[in-house]
């Protein structure tokens, strides 16, 4: 089982995830840009009555293909989720899943 440490943005116009590869030395952004977050996901679900929170899970599971909960923070921007698998797996799926579609 996984975890990861993620920021949360409710009520924003664009939805978005952005990853911080904390793995690789040369990464053009790094831990303090992030605010020890590894991935800052921008919902357009507002923080009321829990929304942000099952949007997020939604999200996540569906991007991944895999069952994702909150360990905690579920009240806070920063959440540490947990996850079935390896982290570098889950990561991987979710880059894979939230790439733009280059055209040529």
């Amino acid at each position: 089982m996984g975890h990861l440490t993620l920021k949360v943005f409710p009520a924003s116009k664009i939805q978005k995830i952005e990853i911080h590869n904390r793995w690789q030395p040369d990464s053009q952004r790094s831990d303090s840009e992030a605010n020890g977050a590894d991935i800052v996901l921008r919902l357009r679900e507002k923080a009321q009555d829990n929304k942000a929170n099952i949007a997020l899970i939604k999200t996540l599971s569906k991007l991944c293909g895999r069952k994702v909960w909150i360990k905690s923070g579920a009240s806070g921007r920063l959440k540490v989720i947990e996850f079935e698998g390896e982290e570098q797996e889950f990561i991987s799926a979710i880059k894979a899943a939230s790439r733009p579609n280059s055209k040529s």
